[in-house]
């Protein structure tokens, strides 16, 4: 298959996830939101964006939490939940549901890792934000090592103080107790987090931690066409996208119309084992 003909076919089995996940949310009362590309792609395209594939959702921590302890229960056959205390190679701070007899690999060093590569979708948690800005500082940097801890590696696109503070704690803290390390810095981050009155906020990339979405968004939902199927979404979509893409209905240039996920290795039909 052509590259056009790949990513079709990859987009299918997202899609087929994303029912997969759908419908399980529906079972178990377990709301739920498009988020990022999937949200911008229903609200713009009615589905894909057409030149990426690419499937995330939004769940408030409660809802995650619920969904992770109602899947393990009750497993769909076929699909793997994967998060960083199921496969501790996985080094995330979200989970994944990935369809298994398939293989995604996106770098020559994730062939080498001992977790499932099958195709996935992305389930990312919302917390409150702290309530004061002295806390919010605080709850920042816990968000913060709390990423690096989960990445066990500085991203090389850091800069400056983040640079400095992320091989400061690699270097300080032994490899060994990576693990304690991240789990004490992820409940320091939860235990700050606000009520009701308080914005929404994703700590799943440090970007992410500069967004605040409305104290409201996560409350009421409603249905958005995706692919010929209607999935939930927050009710404040337009929210949503404004603080994470501004002016969303511009196309981007021609030349970032680009696959976003760059993979070197697709297998559609069998899970990936190492040579």
């Amino acid at each position: 298959m052509n590259k056009e003909e790949t990513l079709k076919e990859v987009k299918k089995a997202e899609l087929n996830i994303l029912s997969t996940v759908d419908d399980f949310c529906q079972k178990n009362n377990i709301k739920y939101s498009l988020a990022y590309g999937t949200l911008l792609g229903a609200v713009r395209h009615k589905g894909f964006i057409p030149w990426d594939d690419d499937i995330d959702i939004w769940m408030t921590r409660e809802n995650y939490n619920k969904f992770i302890r109602a899947w393990e229960q009750n497993p769909v056959q076929g699909y793997i939940l994967q998060n960083t205390d199921l496969e501790e190679d996985f080094s995330q701070n979200f989970t994944k549901i990935r369809k298994d007899n398939t293989a995604f690999i996106q770098t020559e060093e994730e062939k080498t890792t001992n977790y499932h590569k099958g195709i996935f979708i992305d389930i990312f948690p919302l917390d409150r934000v702290a309530k004061t800005p002295s806390k919010i500082a605080v709850q920042k940097l816990y968000a913060m090592l709390t990423m690096l801890f989960y990445r066990k590696y500085a991203p090389p696109t850091e800069k400056g103080l983040k640079k400095y503070i992320s091989g400061f704690f690699l270097k300080i803290v032994p490899k060994s107790k990576y693990e304690n390390a991240r789990k004490y810095f992820e409940n320091k981050y939860l235990f700050l987090s606000g009520d009701v009155d308080c914005s929404w906020l994703s700590n799943s990339t440090y970007r992410d931690l500069s967004i605040y979405y409305d104290s409201d968004m996560m409350d009421d939902y409603t249905f958005l066409q995706f692919e010929g199927r209607n999935f939930m979404s927050v009710s404040k979509w337009d929210h949503a996208l404004k603080m994470q893409y501004g002016d969303y209905m511009q196309l981007p240039p021609e030349e970032d119309r680009v696959w976003k996920h760059h993979p070197i290795f697709i297998d559609l039909n069998n899970n990936y084992e190492a040579k």
